[in-house]
């Protein structure tokens, strides 16, 4: 009969999680969690992929899968017995990795779309920088989605008074646009006449700018 394994210090977290991890690959390693988290261990196989144990009051192991820091898909977790190292190992493999898997790749995805559509904003952003006289790319602001271009006044280029400003927003697929203008400069108004027969983009009229 299965019995709780007893883990009453970091030494036996330690050698409970490197009796798991030869289990599931002999090419796991194993170190501590960055977090110091009491009575916990990180499983880390040859690719870089980790899985963080940590030990529960109620004698059970929650094992978190690890995903890069800036992904927005939720890391799956599940909570198993502290068996023997091969009851934990054998719910890993069947539980786990595969919703590890299904949530990297998300995760991978969701950056290839997040740099292609950062991309396209880009070229739009230095489309009308140079469509439009005194015209300049700020850097990305409120949000991810976003970029700004700003006008300042033509006649004096020390003057930093602020005059005008336009986001532009990338559709996901990077196959739309649209332009919020805010208090528009006159010397913007032809070049962006121009953008109104382009594929894809529309305007619409912003609340005043401060």
């Amino acid at each position: 009969m299965n019995e709780t394994r007893s883990i009453e210090s970091q030494a036996d977290m330690d050698q409970y999680a490197q009796e798991i991890a030869r289990l599931l690959d002999p090419q796991c390693r194993v170190e501590p969690l960055p977090q110091n988290a009491s009575l916990s261990a990180r499983i880390v196989d040859s690719d870089g992929r980790a899985l963080d144990l940590v030990k529960c009051d109620d004698r059970r192991l929650r094992v978190r899968a690890q995903l890069p820091e800036d992904a927005s898909v939720k890391a799956p977790s599940i909570r198993v017995s502290a068996l023997t190292p091969k009851h934990v190992a054998s719910h890993i493999r069947r539980r786990l990795l595969p919703q590890h898997a299904e949530a990297l790749e998300k995760a991978e995805a969701e950056k290839a779309a997040g740099e292609a559509e950062q991309r396209a904003r880009g070229a739009v952003a230095e489309r009308l920088a140079s469509l439009v006289p005194g015209a300049c790319v700020n850097p990305e602001y409120p949000g991810p989605r976003h970029t700004t271009v700003s006008f300042q006044r033509l006649e004096d280029p020390e003057d930093l008074e602020f005059t005008g400003l336009i986001w532009a927003t990338v559709g996901p697929r990077g196959d739309s646009v649209e332009l919020e203008i805010h208090a528009l400069p006159e010397e913007a108004e032809h070049a962006l006449r121009g953008l109104a027969s382009l594929g894809g983009w529309c305007t619409r009229k912003g609340d005043p700018a401060g």
